[in-house]
């Protein structure tokens, strides 16, 4: 496992876990709430618009919060273990992140 499950949405957006995941000192944190067109998808999850604000610019994440129970993809795909957490904790979306960046 490349990463621990973090124990709440707090913590997740925390200066400290921010500032340790994109490796620089962040000086604020912004949480937002954030509602995709209904037409860019099904699951029925909420959704938030995550800002963090340092050296070097002010990047900005969505954080989607799911539940099997009133997640229609989750469920109609039998996703029972969240397959968003499994790329997280495998460190896949960390490739994805240095993959953009070595880009031209």
């Amino acid at each position: 496992m490349v990463h621990e499950l973090l124990g709440s949405l707090e913590e997740m957006v925390s200066i400290e876990i921010l500032s340790a995941l994109e490796g620089r000192a962040i000086r604020c944190v912004c949480v937002l709430s954030w509602n995709p067109e209904p037409t860019c998808g099904a699951s029925e999850s909420d959704f938030l618009k995550v800002e963090s604000q340092g050296p070097g610019g002010s990047p900005h994440y969505v954080l989607k919060r799911t539940a099997f129970e009133t997640d229609i993809v989750r469920q109609l795909t039998d996703d029972v273990e969240c397959r968003e957490r499994l790329l997280w904790q495998h460190g896949v979306f960390d490739q994805l992140r240095r993959r953009s960046r070595a880009r031209p």
